[in-house]
């Protein structure tokens, strides 16, 4: 990201944004004779003299599989973790996953001295995205089982 440290003209400044760095990482483990999986995670962002300092986990139920053969039947699951924002805010988050889309929700609890200002109210984030290749195929499934 950057890596060019290109100049930023804004209004007379010529100043020149810093090189971020990105170190993230996460795990699906099944949990054996069920259909639920722990899925932690945790991300390092570090721009210029900022930084940022996520982790969290969530558990993951399969709630429908995707038919083996003909795929007319398309996999579901259901999230539901929280994420920790280093010294700024809990993330309670609940996901929907249906074949290759995900939908989304997730609220920030602000926890740092904004929080008197915000009164500990954060902001609702929603989000839809699409996966590919399909979680739900077969060698997926093969992997977390």
């Amino acid at each position: 990201f950057n890596i060019n440290t290109p100049k930023q003209n804004f209004i007379g400044n010529n100043d020149q944004l810093a090189q971020r760095f990105v170190v993230h990482g996460g795990a699906r483990i099944g949990i054996q004779n069920t259909n639920m999986i722990i899925v932690p995670n945790a991300a390092f962002f570090q721009q210029g003299t900022f930084n940022e300092l996520d982790m969290g986990a969530s558990i993951r139920w399969t709630l429908k599989n995707e038919s083996k053969y003909t795929g007319n039947i398309q996999g579901m699951a259901l999230s539901l973790g929280a994420q920790y924002r280093l010294n700024d805010a809990i993330i309670p988050m609940i996901m929907l996953e249906y074949s290759n889309y995900t939908f989304g929700l997730s609220y920030d609890v602000n926890t740092s001295s904004l929080a008197q200002g915000t009164h500990g109210r954060g902001g609702v984030e929603i989000s839809l995205r699409f996966v590919g290749p399909n979680p739900f195929g077969a060698s997926s499934t093969r992997l977390l089982n």
